[in-house]
């Protein structure tokens, strides 16, 4: 799947990630995943700085929007890397 670089530059912003990566939404279930990175690899500081990015964009989402979701699942997601790193978010 190619991503435009704007995409991407808004990844890195999102998710602290080494690399871009290609996310897909499925119920936590369905989730599993031994080792994606190495958590010395996850900058405590870019967690919470996404979480907070997530939060404010799912607060000034509407209900039941693409956008609400999307917020809702950085939100998700960067809160078990914080949790996966020892910090709160």
């Amino acid at each position: 799947m190619c991503r435009d670089s704007a995409a991407a530059q808004q990844s890195h912003l999102l998710y602290p990630f080494p690399s871009p990566h290609v996310l897909v939404a499925l119920p936590p279930q369905d989730i599993s995943a031994l080792e994606a990175i190495k958590l010395d690899s996850i900058d405590p500081e870019a967690v919470k700085s996404a979480y907070a990015a997530a939060k404010t964009a799912y607060d000034g989402s509407e209900a039941g929007s693409a956008a609400k979701a999307t917020a809702q699942i950085q939100m998700e997601t960067s809160k078990a890397m914080a949790s996966a790193v020892g910090v709160t978010v």
